[in-house]
């Protein structure tokens, strides 16, 4: 690397009065972009708040800070795919969760005023969650778990799962076109690793203990939906097994984010 002969600390301490420069003038935007005067001037500044290409940890951290968007679709997939059974089911039982708003194509005898489902959507690639990247098994190679595992609170309850695919659903009479995330449940186990749960001093890691390679059956009354809004995903979770004990198991650890306030104060 070509440093211009700027080694060591005067280097660092370049490098750092940049980063106090571009952390003071992205404070100035955003406070901006909270009361803007215009919806241009929004615009403006939410691109260049999320613009920014992270340089390093301090400079990464700060940017996921400064982030306007949580939830943003990636690549699509060419064409609208057709939707399985189960998704076609659980679709219908989430638009009609309050009133009757969908049928399904062979109903003979529908809710007047309902919509036939639409038996197709928009897939996707991958989907970002406060940038980063959540691949459904479906789109991964060789279909493995990787980034997809997720943690979800469901009625004050945690639940963990893979993603199997993400899509848009564009349904007529349905205003909204809700990114989707379609779920397998992972089953809980009650059960801790090791001896004397070590564990349980730390609940902020939120470590937990799952079946190996089990997931539960959508058709149980417990089981969480199988399709869910994508931004109903609190974050990604690290999962790991354990073959020494009995039974074998699945670990997990919250990956959620907790990060540090880079606003700074603007001297009158």
């Amino acid at each position: 690397m070509n440093s211009n002969n700027w080694t060591g600390g005067q280097l660092e301490v370049s490098m750092m009065r940049e980063f106090g420069r571009a952390a003071r003038m992205e404070s100035i935007m955003r406070s901006m972009a909270t009361v803007p005067e215009n919806e241009m001037v929004r615009e403006i500044l939410v691109h260049l708040l999320d613009d920014g290409e992270a340089i390093g940890t301090v400079a990464d951290a700060a940017n996921n800070e400064l982030s306007v968007v949580r939830v943003k679709e990636g690549l699509a997939v060419a064409g609208r795919q057709q939707l399985s059974s189960g998704i076609r089911a659980a679709l219908e039982k989430y638009y009609n969760s309050d009133r009757p708003r969908v049928h399904h194509q062979l109903d003979r005898n529908p809710v007047e005023g309902s919509f036939r489902l639409d038996p197709s959507a928009q897939f996707y690639h991958y989907a970002l969650l406060e940038g980063r990247r959540i691949a459904p098994t479906t789109r991964t190679l060789r279909g493995s778990a990787g980034s997809s595992i997720v943690k979800v609170v469901l009625d004050g309850k945690n639940h963990a799962g893979e993603i199997r695919s993400i899509f848009r659903h564009s349904q007529p009479g349905i205003p909204d076109v809700t990114l989707f995330a379609e779920v397998a449940w992972m089953k809980w186990l009650n059960l801790t690793s090791v001896d004397d749960d070590p564990w349980s001093d730390f609940p902020e890691l939120e470590v937990d203990m799952w079946s190996l390679r089990e997931f539960q059956d959508p058709s149980m009354p417990d089981c969480p939906p199988v399709i869910i809004p994508f931004d109903w995903i609190k974050c990604q979770l690290s999962r790991g097994v354990i073959e020494t004990t009995d039974p074998p198991m699945w670990i997990t650890i919250s990956m959620e984010r907790h990060p540090a306030s880079f606003q700074v104060d603007i001297e009158d």
